[in-house]
């Protein structure tokens, strides 16, 4: 899964759509004064402290804030008839010295409690959560009993969880039967990760078939072989010009669903009996 930005917004500022330079990443900020709230400029243009996601001194020195020092804020942010998890990254900062005035408030996200803030001159301070919204991701900004400021906000992020790049995995079978190969042999201990997904990456000596749910090896190329026996949607097995000595396993020979080659292997037999055999190999480079 990834995460997408959905809303990223510079409140107060009337116009100017922020980028590169102001954003050394070009992330975009959209200018945004809600309905209700007045717009606010800072006494300086320079942050001294931000926070962790850095966002440009541009956006951070406008705001908004609501009219009344008892009023909340409440900003809403619509993702249509669905259920997602989200993001919300705030950042705030005071916009003038205060000397006997206060403003603190408290954040809620979906009306669930996340921090309460004191705004800092000349500083950004971030507060972020994530949160399972069900059509709209809703914010709000509650004024603390003892504030004598209203609510402020400076800028807002929003992002929302993509869904998974990979929906399925190779079946878990497999996954412990081609970890025997590796195990077994050095020449493989190289190979790793997820065998059957993406259909571009599959293991070079793999085929693997998508009508399976969740995918499946259905034949193995060239291989060097213990006991896998819980593959049991294999097909093909092709062992042809390997240098492997012993008996085929009985797992292998029992199974009539699949092609068993072994053409060029000179030393490799069929089991005599039903007691158990072992396989040993030489791989040939």
């Amino acid at each position: 899964m990834a995460w997408f930005n959905s809303y990223r917004y510079d409140y107060g500022a009337k116009d100017r759509i922020l980028g590169y330079p102001d954003d050394p990443y070009n992330s975009i900020w959209e200018p945004r004064i809600p309905p209700g709230l007045e717009p606010v400029t800072t006494n300086f243009t320079s942050i001294d402290v931000t926070s962790v996601n850095d966002p440009p001194d541009s956006a951070i020195s406008t705001a908004v804030e609501a009219q009344n020092s008892s009023d909340p804020i409440d900003l809403s942010f619509g993702f249509g008839n669905v259920s997602h998890l989200d993001h919300v990254e705030m950042c705030f900062t005071e916009p003038f010295l205060q000397t006997s005035d206060t403003r603190s408030f408290s954040v809620l996200v979906n009306k669930n409690y996340v921090n309460t803030t004191r705004p800092e001159y000349h500083n950004c301070v971030s507060i972020g959560a994530n949160t399972l919204s069900v059509c709209t991701l809703n914010v709000q900004l509650e004024p603390t009993s003892n504030s004598t400021l209203s609510p402020i906000i400076s800028a807002i992020e929003v992002y929302t969880v993509s869904e998974p790049l990979v929906t399925a995995t190779t079946s878990q079978n497999d996954l412990e039967g081609l970890g025997e190969f590796v195990e077994t042999f050095k020449q493989l201990n190289g190979w790793n990760g997820e065998p059957c997904l993406p259909d571009d990456t599959i293991w070079q000596w793999l085929n693997c078939s998508p009508d399976y749910q969740p995918s499946r090896v259905t034949a193995i190329l060239q291989g060097y072989l213990p006991d896998f026996s819980q593959m049991d949607a294999l097909e093909v097995i092709d062992l042809r010009d390997n240098d492997f000595s012993g008996y085929v396993p009985r797992t292998i020979t029992d199974n009539k669903q699949l092609e068993f080659k072994i053409d060029g292997n000179k030393n490799m037999k069929y089991p005599k009996s039903k007691k158990a055999v072992t396989l040993a190999a030489t791989v040939v480079v």
